[in-house]
């Protein structure tokens, strides 16, 4: 099979589960690129020990270059998906980002093989967990609603509230036009030489890569997709700060798309956009109207992200310089 498949974990016992999951549900399966850090390499090893693979560890990888080329694959979300973009650059292989909290529910890498032949980008499905931060939280306002208007019982309303508060969206079908997924996402090679991942330190990454993509990007419909299964853990806190995350890398991500294909927007408009999208004026207005209330929706209700002209200018500096150097990056990759 003509392309890599890439996951990028530091939890080796649901990376092992994963890969097994992947590696008995083809009857080809390519050559594997498990991307982690040097504290795992040995448990990764182990993990991936059925499969034709390659334990890339991050601490070496940067090592080994000098350090003008260093830039891309800085310790953030996207830096340690540049090392196996690397590699598909310099090896001219498709890459396949999966996630170690997903399971395939097709033949996800025949069709991503197949669907990046005319494409330089190819965004797969999620099925279960689908949603994102502004997919819990639109679940959780219509539970207030239903809740404070007698049309679901407590024991209900408190089992929906646990889970979207720790960050799990509700559980849905994949859903035709679906945004990038950072955990089923296939890259042509021709893409990978030519573009990196912004190195910001928020879970952006896929959709300002998509974004951005120099090349065709291919949204198949659901029949035709590559589709994988997305377990969500919670954690505490988790719509919180998934949902600040989300605002200020987003707002960022927003000011290095409109640096690069124009027009740019002052940060204070982006701010108010992606607030807007992320549904956090839809459930404040919802919230402060109804007769739950609640500490943690409290925090949400009141949550204010800060970000500066300066601040927004200097994300837009360092994708730049990653751009600059991506190409003799790459190419130092042994």
């Amino acid at each position: 099979m003509g392309l890599f498949a890439a996951m990028v974990s530091n939890r080796p016992p649901q990376a092992r589960s994963a890969l097994e999951a992947y590696r008995q549900n083809e009857d080809q399966t390519p050559e594997w690129l498990i991307v982690t850090p040097a504290r795992h390499e040995k448990a990764m090893q182990e993990a991936g020990r059925e499969l034709v693979a390659t334990v890339v560890v991050e601490e070496e990888f940067k090592k080994a270059l000098p350090a003008s080329l260093q830039d891309p694959f800085a310790a953030s979300f996207g830096g340690v998906r540049n090392m196996a973009l690397a590699y598909a650059a310099q090896n001219q292989k498709s890459v396949v980002f999966v996630d170690d909290d997903t399971r395939p529910q097709n033949d996800v890498f025949r069709r991503h093989e197949e669907g990046l032949s005319d494409a330089g980008l190819l965004i797969g499905k999620y099925d279960g967990h689908a949603g994102s931060a502004s997919s819990a939280l639109l679940d959780l306002t219509h539970a207030l609603e239903k809740f404070d208007d007698g049309r679901i019982p407590r024991e209900e309303f408190d089992a929906i509230l646990g889970l979207r508060l720790q960050g799990v969206p509700p559980v849905q079908r994949p859903v035709e036009h679906a945004g990038c997924v950072g955990g089923n996402m296939g890259i042509h090679w021709k893409t990978a030489k030519k573009q990196a991942f912004a190195t910001l330190p928020y879970r952006v990454e896929d959709g300002t890569y998509a974004a951005l993509c120099d090349g065709r990007v291919s949204n198949p419909p659901v029949v035709r997709s590559p589709v994988v299964r997305h377990d969500k853990q919670g954690r505490p806190n988790g719509l919180k700060e998934e949902l600040a995350g989300d605002w200020k890398g987003n707002v960022l991500a927003g000011w290095i798309v409109g640096q690069q294909r124009g027009p740019q927007k002052p940060v204070a408009e982006w701010t108010a956009q992606i607030r807007k999208g992320l549904l956090l004026d839809y459930f404040t207005e919802k919230y402060r109207k109804g007769k739950f209330k609640h500490s943690a929706l409290d925090r949400i209700e009141t949550l204010v992200i800060s970000v500066t002209e300066t601040e927004a200018q200097e994300a837009g500096r360092t994708y730049e310089d990653v751009q600059a150097v991506w190409t003799p990056s790459w190419e130092a990759v042994g």
